[in-house]
C-alpha cells in the first residue's frame, strides 16, 4: 500500500516552497521513477495498491483485494478463498435475476446481454463533478492569480454555476464531464434500473445553482453557452412515463424550471419567430405521431420503394436497425465492429460490448469516441421499448386523464 496526501505539489506547478512532502502525484511518482513522495509511516488522504506482476502473452492473472474495518469480518485465512468465491457468486446471481427481470420475454439472447452491458456501463459511468465558476474564474484565495484572460473566456458569464454532485458523464475516463444533451438520453435509459437517479439527474439540471439566470441550461465544460437540442422537457414526460406515471412530486418540481427554459428558447433562440428549435433540431416522434394521425396517413418507406406503411411501422423499423448495430447478424459479426477482426472473432473480446459516439452511414462501423456512454447508450431503453416492455408515455398520460360517464 503506497500514501500520499491529496494536496496540490506547489513546488512543481509554482515553483515555491512549502505544501505536503507526499503531495497527490507522489504516488505516480514513485512508481514511475522511484522518487520519494510516498509517506513510510503509510498514512495520508490518498492511497493505492501496487502489484508486481509478469503476464505471459494470452495468460491470466488474478488479483483479489478485499477491504474492511479492522478486526472485523471472515477470517483472513479464508478470506481471500473459499469466502471471496462465495461472495461474488451470490453477487453475480443477485445482478442476473435483477437483469432477467428487465429482458423482455420475446427478447433474444444477444439483445439481453447488449441491454445488461448498456444498463452497468451507466450505473458505472457515475462520478463526483465539482466545478464552481465563480472560483476558477478568480482563483483560489491562498493561490497565485489565474490569467486575466479567464475572466472574459469561456464560461465567464456563468459565475453563478456551482456543481457539487455525483453525475452521469458521458465517460469517467474519457469525458469526466456532464454533458447536458447526453445527460436527457441516459436518464431514459436510466430510469428502468435506478428511478429515484435518473430523475435527480434531471431536476439537477434545472436547478438554480446550475441553470443560468436567463433560463438557459449549461450545455458541457468547455463552453456552458452552446446551445443544444431541447431534449429535457422531453426526458422528464419519458422518465415519469417509464416510472410507471406516479410521480406527480417530480412533475411539479421539474416544471416550473422548464418553463424558463422554454421562456429563453423562445426570448434568445427564436427572437424572429421562424422557428421555435432554431439551432437544435427537432426530433419526429414517429410513434406518437401515428397515435394522433392513426393508419389513415402513410408515406413512402424506404423512399424510392413504392412501398407505403404506417408511421408506426416505420418507428419499429428504425428500433430493429438501431439495435441490430450491436447484435450479431446472420454473418456472424456485429456491425459496430465492421473492419476491427479481434472483436468479431476472438471469445475474449467479441462479447465486450463498446458503445461509440457515431457510426458509418453505409456499414455501421463505431467510429469516434469508442468509451461514449451518450445517446447510444439508450439502446438499452430502445430494447425494450420495442418489446414493449412497458406501455408508451402517451398510454400512460391517457390513463390519467379522467373519462366522463356516459
Amino acid at each position: 500500500m503506497l500514501f500520499c496526501d491529496n494536496e496540490t505539489n506547489v513546488a512543481r506547478l509554482y515553483g515555491v516552497t512549502g505544501g505536503s512532502r507526499w503531495p497527490k502525484d507522489g504516488i505516480n511518482d514513485h512508481v514511475v521513477s522511484g522518487a520519494d513522495t510516498i509517506n513510510p509511516q503509510r498514512r495520508g488522504s490518498k492511497c493505492g495498491v501496487w502489484y508486481r506482476l509478469t503476464v505471459a502473452p494470452g495468460a491470466t492473472a488474478e488479483l483479489r483485494l478485499r477491504l474492511r474495518p479492522a478486526g472485523t469480518g471472515p477470517d483472513p485465512a479464508t478470506a481471500l478463498g473459499a469466502d471471496f468465491n462465495r461472495v461474488v457468486d451470490q453477487r453475480r446471481a443477485e445482478a442476473a435475476e435483477f437483469y432477467a427481470e428487465l429482458t423482455p420475454e420475446a427478447a433474444s439472447a444477444d439483445e439481453a446481454a447488449v441491454m445488461r452491458e448498456a444498463f452497468a456501463g451507466l450505473l458505472w459511468s457515475k462520478q463526483f463533478y465539482y466545478y464552481e465558476v465563480a472560483r476558477w474564474l478568480d482563483g483560489d484565495p491562498t493561490q497565485p492569480p489565474p490569467p486575466a484572460q479567464r475572466s472574459s473566456g469561456r464560461n465567464a458569464r456563468w459565475r453563478s454555476f456551482e456543481a457539487f454532485d455525483v453525475m452521469s458523464m458521458p465517460d469517467t475516463w474519457e469525458c469526466p464531464w456532464f454533458a447536458a444533451w447526453d445527460l436527457a438520453f441516459h436518464c431514459v435509459a436510466l430510469v428502468h434500473v435506478n428511478p429515484a437517479f435518473a430523475k435527480y439527474q434531471l431536476l439537477l439540471l434545472c436547478r438554480e445553482w446550475f441553470q443560468h439566470p436567463s433560463g438557459a441550461p449549461p450545455a458541457y465544460e468547455w463552453d456552458f453557452s452552446d446551445v443544444n437540442p431541447p431534449v429535457q422537457a422531453w426526458a422528464a414526460l419519458e422518465v415519469f412515463g417509464i416510472d410507471g406515471g406516479r410521480d406527480f412530486d417530480f412533475l411539479n418540481r421539474i416544471f416550473d424550471q422548464l418553463l424558463m427554459n422554454f421562456t429563453w428558447w423562445v426570448n434568445r433562440q427564436d427572437a424572429n419567430g421562424s422557428n421555435l428549435f432554431e439551432g437544435g433540431f427537432a426530433a419526429t416522434a414517429l410513434e406518437r405521431y401515428h397515435e394522433f394521425f392513426g393508419a389513415e396517413l402513410t408515406i413512402e418507406y424506404p423512399t424510392g420503394s413504392g412501398t407505403r406503411v404506417t408511421l408506426d411501422a416505420v418507428a419499429s423499423d428504425l428500433w430493429e436497425r438501431l439495435v441490430s448495430i450491436f447484435l450479431v447478424g446472420s454473418h456472424g459479426s456485429r456491425p459496430c465492429f465492421v473492419g476491427v477482426g479481434r472483436f468479431q472473432t476472438d471469445p475474449r473480446w467479441r462479447n465486450n460490448l463498446l458503445f461509440f459516439e457515431y457510426f458509418h452511414g453505409d456499414n455501421a462501423a463505431g467510429l469516434g469516441a469508442s468509451h461514449q456512454t451518450g445517446w447510444t447508450w439508450l439502446v438499452a431503453d430502445v430494447i425494450r421499448r420495442r418489446h414493449r416492455a412497458y406501455p408508451p408515455v402517451s398510454q400512460v398520460i391517457q390513463g390519467l386523464v379522467p373519462r366522463e360517464e356516459t
